[in-house]
């Protein structure tokens, strides 16, 4: 029996305990804990961003969506020195004479009007385009920052209508 034991011991080697598999704690990047910041646009934002951005420009659907200091200034910015480049170029010459006739100032003139009428245009569909496209890519950022690090997701109610038969049904959707 002692035998045993001593060629149990001399053949067994020494049991090391491993590590403890602890997680390590994640820590959300900068621009993760400012998108956390930010929170999600909601639809009401989103919808009303878009129509703010149709129908007036200027950076207001990004303020609406708070999304101002990401591209709303650039916006404002924008189509503030665009129109006004077209309004004074409408205003500093007469374009009827200016194409029959070599007159510089007035081809001038029509050149910053036509020029910043279409930097206008272009910023002005920009805007519309950001203002659909951007929050959505925001909020699919937000979910999966809130989904990785764990953070409890808000409470939502969202109506909802759907057809059925020959009528529909209208109800509240709880998401959490």
């Amino acid at each position: 029996m002692r035998f045993g034991l001593l060629a149990l011991l001399v053949v067994a080697q020494t049991a090391a305990a491993q590590p403890a598999m602890t997680p390590v704690a994640q820590v959300p990047s900068p621009e993760e804990r400012e998108i956390l910041a930010t929170g999600e646009i909601g639809p009401g934002a989103y919808g009303g961003g878009i129509a703010a951005s149709l129908f007036l420009g200027f950076g207001t659907g990004q303020a609406i969506q708070g999304r101002w200091t990401d591209t709303g200034w650039i916006f404002t910015l924008g189509e503030i020195g665009s129109f006004s480049a077209l309004l004074y170029g409408i205003n500093r010459g007469g374009f009827g004479e200016c194409f029959e006739e070599p007159c510089h100032r007035n081809r001038a003139a029509a050149e910053l009007a036509i020029g910043g009428l279409l930097a206008f245009m272009v910023l002005h569909t920009w805007e519309i385009g950001d203002a659909i496209i951007v929050p959505s890519l925001h909020n699919d950022r937000y979910h999966q920052i809130v989904g990785r690090y764990g953070y409890a997701r808000p409470l939502a109610l969202k109506p909802y209508v759907a057809p059925h038969g020959e009528g529909a049904i209208a109800g509240l959707a709880v998401s959490f």
